[in-house]
Protein backbone atom coordinates (compact mmCIF):
# COMPACT_ATOMS: atom_id res chain seq x y z
CA UNK A 1 0.00 0.00 0.00
CA UNK A 2 1.28 3.44 -0.96
CA UNK A 3 1.66 5.58 2.15
CA UNK A 4 2.43 8.73 0.11
CA UNK A 5 -1.12 9.04 -1.22
CA UNK A 6 -4.72 8.47 -0.23
CA UNK A 7 -8.19 8.57 -1.75
CA UNK A 8 -9.56 12.10 -1.30
CA UNK A 9 -13.36 12.17 -1.64
CA UNK A 10 -15.34 15.42 -1.36
CA UNK A 11 -19.13 15.57 -1.37
CA UNK A 12 -21.00 18.75 -2.26
CA UNK A 13 -24.75 18.58 -1.66
CA UNK A 14 -25.50 20.60 -4.78
CA UNK A 15 -23.83 18.04 -7.07
CA UNK A 16 -24.62 14.49 -8.09
CA UNK A 17 -20.99 13.36 -8.33
CA UNK A 18 -18.27 13.51 -5.72
CA UNK A 19 -14.84 14.98 -6.35
CA UNK A 20 -12.51 12.00 -6.03
CA UNK A 21 -8.73 12.03 -6.32
CA UNK A 22 -7.57 8.42 -5.90
CA UNK A 23 -3.91 9.48 -5.63
CA UNK A 24 -3.98 12.64 -3.49
CA UNK A 25 -0.71 13.33 -1.70
CA UNK A 26 -0.89 12.95 2.08
CA UNK A 27 1.34 16.04 2.34
CA UNK A 28 -1.04 18.23 0.29
CA UNK A 29 -2.84 20.95 2.23
CA UNK A 30 -6.50 21.88 1.96
CA UNK A 31 -5.34 25.25 0.58
CA UNK A 32 -3.63 23.37 -2.28
CA UNK A 33 -6.62 21.13 -2.98
CA UNK A 34 -9.44 23.67 -2.61
CA UNK A 35 -9.06 25.37 -6.04
CA UNK A 36 -9.24 21.96 -7.77
CA UNK A 37 -12.35 21.00 -5.80
CA UNK A 38 -14.11 24.31 -6.48
CA UNK A 39 -13.26 24.05 -10.18
CA UNK A 40 -14.59 20.47 -10.35
CA UNK A 41 -17.95 21.58 -8.93
CA UNK A 42 -17.98 24.80 -11.02
CA UNK A 43 -18.05 26.97 -7.89
CA UNK A 44 -16.61 30.44 -7.39
CA UNK A 45 -16.11 32.17 -4.07
CA UNK A 46 -17.30 35.78 -3.74
CA UNK A 47 -17.15 38.35 -0.94
CA UNK A 48 -20.65 37.18 0.04
CA UNK A 49 -20.22 33.42 -0.36
CA UNK A 50 -17.37 31.06 0.56
CA UNK A 51 -17.00 27.30 0.62
CA UNK A 52 -15.67 25.47 3.65
CA UNK A 53 -14.56 21.87 4.05
CA UNK A 54 -16.14 19.99 6.93
CA UNK A 55 -15.44 16.64 8.55
CA UNK A 56 -18.01 14.94 10.76
CA UNK A 57 -20.19 18.08 10.53
CA UNK A 58 -17.38 20.26 11.92
CA UNK A 59 -16.03 23.09 9.71
CA UNK A 60 -12.30 23.01 9.03
CA UNK A 61 -10.98 26.56 9.21
CA UNK A 62 -7.25 25.76 9.04
CA UNK A 63 -6.46 25.31 5.34
CA UNK A 64 -2.79 24.58 6.09
CA UNK A 65 -3.70 21.19 7.57
CA UNK A 66 -2.59 18.25 5.42
CA UNK A 67 -4.81 15.54 4.02
CA UNK A 68 -2.73 12.99 5.91
CA UNK A 69 -3.37 14.73 9.23
CA UNK A 70 -7.11 14.79 8.58
CA UNK A 71 -7.15 11.12 7.54
CA UNK A 72 -5.68 10.02 10.91
CA UNK A 73 -3.63 7.21 9.34
CA UNK A 74 -6.43 5.90 7.12
CA UNK A 75 -5.98 5.47 3.39
CA UNK A 76 -9.03 7.53 2.49
CA UNK A 77 -10.40 10.90 3.48
CA UNK A 78 -14.03 11.92 3.05
CA UNK A 79 -14.98 15.56 3.49
CA UNK A 80 -18.03 17.66 2.74
CA UNK A 81 -17.91 21.02 1.00
CA UNK A 82 -20.35 23.48 2.56
CA UNK A 83 -21.52 26.84 1.26
CA UNK A 84 -21.35 29.67 3.79
CA UNK A 85 -22.85 33.09 3.35
CA UNK A 86 -20.68 35.92 4.67
CA UNK A 87 -22.46 38.52 6.78
CA UNK A 88 -21.41 42.02 5.70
Amino acid sequence: MNTESLVFDVRYLGAKKHYVDPHARVTATLAHEKPKVLDFFGLKETPDKVYVFSQDDKPITNLSVTLGDLAHGKHDLKLDLVEQLVQG
